[in-house]
């Protein structure tokens, strides 16, 4: 009870003196597992830097994540869609499998994969309810909405009045500071099997100036000639007779890293021909990638600012148990000539070794303690204050051990050091 007492009292007097100050106050919490008469142990934790501000951030090494995802169940979110010719476009569609496929061209001009009588359904959403679709609810396909039934002949795949083609564009996304990016998204497609190489295109490319040139990235027809009938469709799924599924595919955006960036998703039938198929659906499009450090930034200090590293009165004594040397250390650094940090050319400005046990200190460690095992470092303005290495070393243990224990930071103006400093018991 007296170690929860000490602790208690010391963040009292810290509330109070800091409170009028700029601080912040964080805790690392540090797992660690050393192996009996093991003499050298050595842990990186999570990195963290001081800003202009005065407030300790958290910094993490490179690490993959979400740069941008849309199960497109918010709405629209910026999507923009363009009908390049024909009256059919993308749109996004809400419980597809409620809608079917017109019963004039069902079974009619078309025989769909299913094996079962009409009616033939829509798909489900990949996720969720809604997904995008270049197609039309009226006709449950992309015939077209002016098709006509006359001069339609049995079983020819269904003819639209005109080529229908258009585009859906992504919002813009970012990919500024990434090093690595993967484009995913889902799709669910029935086209014709006639020529699939060659029509009913359905094609990804990119943009890295607002749209006003586009890369192709890729083709999501089938890469042979199948030369299929006219009334049956390629799918997702394949060929003949196959009914279409959600399929995964991924592109690499690699080269484009570092850009603002447009996705498009274009489907071109080429002609008037065999377009009484369901067409494209896309749901879940996301990309990933490989975050950069969170302290790749221009970081400075404006105002004399002091960080405080230490462990709690609780903590010494839980460690003074188990070890006969603990060594915390931290490595500060600031930019090199280029002035960005995380470069080869960084500079380090100090390397702190703070000594939180010594050997031998097993005596029971007071609130007077926590000053002694606490390290001051000092960055003045214009500093940048940036911890990129932060470990610890232990000394050799009779016994294995498995624990963690708690680095307290506080980030604080210099002047309440001077007061806090007094105030110590």
């Amino acid at each position: 009870m007296a170690n929860a007492k000490g602790l208690v009292i010391v963040i009292l007097v810290m509330a109070i003196i800091f409170g009028a100050y700029n601080a912040s106050i964080y805790v690392w919490t540090v797992s660690y597992r050393t192996n009996p008469l093991t003499s050298f142990e050595t842990l990186t934790i999570p990195k963290m830097i001081a800003t202009l501000s005065g407030e300790i951030f958290w910094g993490t090494p490179p690490s993959s994540g979400i740069i941008f995802e849309d199960d497109m169940e918010s709405g629209l979110d910026d999507w923009t869609t363009e009908v390049t010719i024909g009256s059919t476009q993308w749109h996004l569609i809400s419980n597809p499998q409620a809608y079917s496929v017109h019963p004039d061209i069902d079974d009619e001009l078309i025989t769909l994969p299913e094996g079962t009588p009409p009616p033939h359904y829509l798909p489900s959403a990949h996720s969720g309810t809604t997904c995008w679709w270049f197609g039309s609810e009226t006709t449950g396909t992309y015939i077209g909405d002016d098709w006509v039934l006359e001069p339609q002949t049995l079983k020819n795949g269904g003819r639209s009045h005109t080529q229908q083609a258009g585009n859906l564009i992504s919002p813009i996304i970012s990919l500024a500071g990434t090093t690595t990016a993967t484009l995913t998204f889902w799709s669910w497609w029935e086209i014709e099997s006639i020529w699939p190489i060659e029509a009913d295109l359905m094609e990804v490319c990119i943009s890295t100036d607002d749209g006003a040139s586009w890369d192709f990235l890729g083709r999501l027809n089938p890469l042979s000639v199948v030369g299929g009938l006219a009334d049956k469709p390629y799918t997702s799924g394949g060929y003949p007779d196959v009914p279409g599924v959600w399929v995964e595919y991924s592109c690499d955006l690699n080269p484009y890293v570092g850009e603002e960036i447009l996705i498009k998703f274009s489907f071109d039938t080429t002609n008037h021909r065999h377009n009484g198929f369901r067409g494209w659906f896309l749901d879940d499009v996301t990309i990933t990638g490989e975050v950069p450090p969170s302290y790749a930034e221009f970081i400075h200090v404006d105002k004399p600012l002091w960080v405080f590293f230490g462990v709690t009165e609780e903590d010494a004594d839980k460690l003074a148990e188990h070890f006969y040397g603990l060594n915390f250390s931290v490595h500060i650094y600031g930019p090199g000539p280029d002035e960005i940090i995380n470069t080869a050319d960084d500079e380090l400005i100090e390397e702190i070794l703070l000594q939180i046990i010594t050997e031998g200190a097993h005596e029971e460690i007071n609130i007077e303690k926590l000053k002694l095992i606490a390290v001051w470092v000092n960055l003045e303005p214009g500093d940048y204050g940036v911890i990129k290495d932060c470990y610890y070393h232990a000394g050799a243990v009779p016994e294995e051990v498995t624990d963690s224990f708690n680095v307290v930071v506080f980030a604080v103006e210099k002047e309440a050091v001077e007061i806090w400093e007094s105030h110590i018991p």
